[in-house]
Formats: structure tokens, sequence, C-alpha cells
């Protein structure tokens, strides 16, 4: 009787367990399901994260650089504004210089450019090849007659001592050919300090100058020529500066382009013998040119 009535009780238990197997193994695969949608959220969560940390990192480094381009394009300004300044005043100092000259005068004058042509002095060699006839041109409008000569040296043992453009008028022609002559030196060589400076000084003084007329020799350098030869080399330049007669007088100035000590005691003792004017050049050829052909009143020197 107590199966019975057990069996009784059971039964509907019984009738319902697969519906409730069904239901479970159901909900166990919405777990696992649920599970794998939580995983993959997780990971594109982390991957957005990452995304968004390097985004960050990116506007931040694009932000440091704007900041540097913008700095840098502050200081542009102002160096451009520095030199627009610095030009302007250039400009005006030129067009200064210009009208000054265009109202001087000199007299008739005959001028030899003596220039050491050695490997030091190739920014000085560019510079005159630049402005060379600049110079003879501003010089051809102040005087009523002109002649112009240039003489190159070295020393001995280079490719040459001396080579000399004779004095000549300065017609566009002889202009020309003394261009031509200046272009074709190129500055090396002149391996030890001592050059022939003598030399060419010789080559000047042995021009033919006219009778009459104001004579000026430029030597240009920035080496003395050997301790033994100084003393010829000053009574070269004593001889010409007394060869001048009447208001014809001849002189000889010195433009010094070194730092030697020696050097620049030989250039002064130079301009001292040839009674003309020593300076130490700094800046542009032309200006020292200028400056030791003219007194500041545009008399010659």
């Amino acid at each position: 009787g107590v199966f019975v009535l057990l069996a009784v009780l059971l039964f509907p238990y019984y009738l319902k367990r697969p519906a409730l197997k069904e239901a479970l193994e159901g909900a166990q695969a919405y777990m696992r399901a649920a599970q794998a949608e939580f995983d993959d959220a997780r990971a594109e969560a982390g991957a957005a994260a990452d995304a968004l940390a390097a985004a960050d990192a990116a506007r931040s480094r694009a932000q440091d650089s704007l900041a540097e381009a913008e700095l840098e394009r502050r200081e542009a300004e102002t160096d451009f504004a520095g030199a627009a300044a610095r030009a302007k005043e250039a400009q005006a100092e030129r067009q200064s210089l210009q009208d000054e000259l265009a109202n001087l005068t000199i007299s008739d004058l005959d001028i030899v450019f003596v220039m050491d042509v050695t490997g030091s002095m190739r920014h000085e060699l560019a510079d005159i090849r630049a402005n060379l006839v600049g110079i003879v041109r501003t010089l051809n409008k102040m005087s009523p007659t002109l002649q112009v000569g240039f003489v190159a040296f070295k020393d001995r043992g280079e490719d040459f001592v001396t080579k000399a453009f004779s004095l000549r008028p300065t017609s566009d022609a002889n202009l020309e050919q003394m261009q031509r002559f200046v272009e074709s030196f190129v500055a090396d060589g002149g391996g030890d300090d001592p050059e022939a400076v003598g030399a060419g000084l010789r080559d000047a003084v042995d021009m033919s100058w006219r009778a009459g007329v104001r004579g000026r020799i430029v030597v240009i350098g920035d080496a003395p020529p050997r301790q033994g030869d100084w003393g010829r080399d000053l009574a070269v330049a004593q001889s010409f500066a007394a060869s001048g007669a009447g208001g014809a007088d001849r002189r000889i100035s010195s433009i010094f382009t070194g730092n030697d000590r020696s050097g620049e005691e030989f250039y002064r003792q130079l301009a001292r013998s040839g009674g003309g004017d020593f300076m130490a050049h700094r800046g542009r050829m032309v200006e020292s040119v200028m400056l030791s052909i003219l007194e500041p009143s545009g008399k010659l020197r």
C-alpha cells in the first residue's frame, strides 16, 4: 500500500522531468552565449580604451607640435622683421652714399690695386671680383680722367709670383678685360705666412704713371713679406711717394685683412712709408677701398 501511495505522489514529477532537463539545458546554453557576448564586449571595451589612450597621446603630441610650430613661426616673423629693417637701413645707407658720391669730384687719377691672391684671401678676392668694376665706375664718375691697373701676387714657389694688368684708361672694353683678369685667379697656395708683397708693389711702381696726375697704389693682403725684405719694400714705397711732383702727389695706402701682428705692423709701416693711410679691413671690401682713397670730405687722400 505504501508503494502505491509513493507512486501516486511522484508520478507527476516523473512526467515533468524531461521538460525540466530541457529547460536546464536551454538555460545553460543561454548562459554560455551571454558569457561569450560579455567576453566580446569586454574585449571591445579594452580595445576602445587602448584606442582612446592612443588618440589622447596623438592629440597631446599634435598640441605640442602645434605649440612648437607657433613658437617657430613667431621667431621667424621676428627674424624676418629684423632682417627687413636691416635691409631697409642698408638700402638707405647705400642710397645716401650714392647721393654723396654723385656730388663729389676728384682730380685726374691713376690707381693700381695690388692684392694677395693666396688661399687665405679667398673671401676678399671674391669680394673684389664682385665689386671692383663698381668701384672703378664710381671713381670714373668722380674723376675727369681715370686709369686703373691691377697686380696679383702670391709668393716664390707658387704657380706664379706676380701677374699684372697694366695701367690703362677705363673704357668699357678695358674694364671687361680687367674683370676677366681678376676672375682668372683662384685663391690658393700660400702655406707659409710671408708673401711676395714687395714683388707686387714693384710691378705697380714700374707701370706707366702719367706725369702731372695723382697716383695711388692700394695694397691689400693679410701677411707680411719675409723679414729680410721689409727694408727694401718700404724703401720702394718711400721712393714712389717721393716721385710725385707739384700737385701730382703719389701715395701708397694699405688694407690689412688678417690677424697676424707682424702682418699688421708691416702694412702700417708700408702706408706710413708711402704717405698713405692704413686700414684694418672689417666688413665689405668696397668700403675699405673707397675709404683708403678718399677723405670723408670726398677729396683724395
